[in-house]
């Protein structure tokens, strides 16, 4: 899907990407021909720039995964030790979730990164650098999807 597209549907449903997960946020109720309050917080005014600032952010995290490196974020990934709970190539395990392939969109994993109130703890600025974010997050999206289990022969021998 591309960047366009994807805009557009941020735009449509009215998605925002809070700690890791997707909240979606009901159209504003009309009483009296004047619009509620948003259950976000704040008023119905306000989700026009709420929105602007999150695409915003897409855009920004976009252009930072564009100029990310694959290699640079293997080399983080391993150095801050994310391998020691998501596995070497973020397939999780016991302790962590799964992060690749297919990992979540660059801006909500860096959000969750910084502020993660689950069993993961959240790694300051100062412990893991916005670039070195952009890289693991390129890294995890490099990792190929494993083959289907249909296309491997000694696994449909008996079938």
């Amino acid at each position: 899907m591309g960047l366009r597209a994807r805009l557009i549907v941020l735009f449509k449903t009215r998605r925002l990407m809070l700690r890791g997960s997707t909240r979606i946020i009901p159209p504003p109720k009309r009483e009296g021909g004047r619009p509620k309050a948003d259950r976000v917080g704040g008023s119905a005014a306000l989700a026009g720039p709420v929105l602007a600032a999150i695409a915003a952010a897409f855009l920004l995290g976009q252009g930072a995964a564009l100029a990310a490196s694959a290699e640079k974020g293997k080399a983080a990934f391993v150095k801050n030790g994310c391998w020691q709970c998501h596995g070497f190539q973020g397939q999780g395990g016991v302790a962590g979730a799964k992060l690749a392939p297919e990992p979540i969109p660059a801006d909500a994993f860096a959000a969750f990164v910084r502020s993660s109130n689950r069993n993961m703890p959240a790694y300051s600025e100062a412990v893991i650098s916005n670039d070195d974010l952009a890289d693991i997050h390129a890294y995890l999206e490099s990792i190929p999807k494993p083959p289907d289990p249909k296309s491997i022969p000694l696994l449909n021998q008996n079938q």
